[in-house]
């Protein structure tokens, strides 16, 4: 488990936790995946107010999510850029030395590791001044994300991340960054659907 990924200390499918106080759950689903609020992490950042964290009874922390800061008067995105490429420069130097590195661009049925970032205005925005940023990217005219799909041993058990730029209002802004274990995905797949058959 040495070489487990730990985003901000904490270690995903580490096994059941130990030394990290919950508290009680957000939301369970299906009985076996919890959601908490941790706000004091082993290792935090400074960008970031709080952190979300789904855990599995056997196998502990399947997703992270760093809630950004809110940045307020940004209505230019300057703050909330300032902050992504930070963040972005960061993680590609942690985990995408190895990864194919794309702008603007899907590639159907690919299976090796990228690093694909999304950053642009819709062409057909009426949100195109300077002052519209975060107006854009709320009404979803806009989008700056940069997704990391990790493959092959050394990422393990680390599967995805996300980095998204994120409007609270057309002036306030916040990033989210989120990780995602292996295993995350077949979990809450069985969540959703023991949840369901809570039904009958």
């Amino acid at each position: 488990m040495g070489n487990t990924p730990s985003p901000f200390g904490l270690a995903l499918e580490a096994g059941p936790l130990q030394g990290i106080a919950l508290g009680d759950p957000l939301n369970v689903t299906g009985g076996i995946l919890s959601r908490y609020r941790v706000d004091d992490p082993p290792n935090p950042h400074p960008l970031f107010a709080y952190y979300l964290v789904s855990v599995h009874d056997e196998l502990g922390i399947l997703n992270i999510t760093g809630m950004g800061k809110i940045n307020k008067n940004d209505k230019y995105g300057q703050a909330i850029r300032a902050n992504f490429d930070r963040v972005v420069k960061s993680l590609d130097g942690k985990y995408g030395k190895n990864l194919r590195h794309l702008v603007n661009k899907s590639v159907s049925g690919d299976q090796s590791g990228t690093a694909r970032t999304f950053d642009y205005l819709k062409s057909s925005s009426s949100w195109n001044r300077d002052d519209d940023f975060l107006q854009a990217l709320q009404d979803g005219d806009r989008v700056l994300f940069k997704n990391y799909s990790l493959r092959g041993e050394g990422y393990d058990p680390l599967r995805v991340i996300s980095v998204n730029a994120m409007a609270l209002s057309p002036s306030e802004s916040y990033l989210t960054v989120i990780y995602y274990a292996t295993s995350y995905d077949r979990i809450l797949k069985e969540a959703q659907s023991a949840q369901d058959d809570e039904a009958f």
